[in-house]
């Protein structure tokens, strides 16, 4: 990959990242979660046993019921052949 690719690619996730931390600071419900408050947030968090590791947001509800979303970020989209995904997925 290119330099520029790499460097648009990290903007984008750097975005998506800032986001979702606003979201931690204003204690808004975030998206792709509804109706919780998140708890953490982890960016690059593959050797943490997350294979979509970009970004990783675990979140709890009223009741206290956690949920984790993972997040990877790309600026085109990709097919299930692609080889980072088909490692950790059956399609």
């Amino acid at each position: 990959m290119s330099g520029i690719a790499s460097k648009s690619g990290d903007q984008l996730e750097d975005k998506v990242g800032a986001h979702y931390l606003l979201t931690l600071l204003a204690q808004s419900e975030p998206r792709g979660l509804p109706g919780t408050t998140i708890n953490t947030l982890k960016f690059q968090s593959e050797g943490e046993g997350y294979p979509l590791d970009d970004i990783t947001v675990t979140a709890h509800n009223s009741q206290g019921k956690e949920a984790t979303l993972e997040i990877q970020v790309k600026r085109k989209m990709i097919t299930p052949l692609y080889s980072v995904f088909s490692k950790n997925f059956k399609f």
